[in-house]
């Protein structure tokens, strides 16, 4: 006998919660530099979509997968499902915009470390064809 769908979407929707509550934790610490912190919480979220993908997949093979769309409690759990998924995918893209920030500002400051550094010196500063310093 078959797993039953409403069990597999339960997980899934287990795991779309647990992804946010992760992306939550690493978007303060990207916010807050632990590094070690982002690093593991990265580990975290790729065990949670691998499982997310390993779902999905086993939905797709399930012999009652049409009734997703014609069982009312089922395609109320996808919607549920789906909704999440957006959330996710929403949060992902913000958590993505402050690191890519975060990345500019530190090398900015590596830049501006670098250029100050030289001229204590009285070095010649190069540039690569991006505007960086060598």
């Amino acid at each position: 006998m078959s797993t039953p769908l409403t069990e597999v979407l339960d997980l899934m929707t287990q795991t779309l919660e647990q992804l946010r509550e992760c992306q939550h934790h690493e978007l303060t610490a990207v916010v807050e530099r632990e590094h070690a912190r982002v690093a593991e919480l990265t580990d975290i979220k790729a065990t949670l979509v691998e499982q997310l993908q390993e779902y999905d997949a086993f939905i797709a093979q399930h012999p009652d997968k049409s009734l997703l769309q014609s069982d009312d409690e089922l395609a109320a759990q996808m919607r549920t499902i789906n909704d999440l998924l957006a959330r996710v995918k929403q949060q992902s893209d913000v958590n993505e915009q402050v690191v890519n920030r975060t990345l500019s500002n530190i090398e900015q400051l590596k830049q501006t470390i670098i250029r100050h550094a030289s001229q204590a010196r009285g070095d010649t500063v190069t540039y690569d064809s991006k505007g960086r310093i060598r």
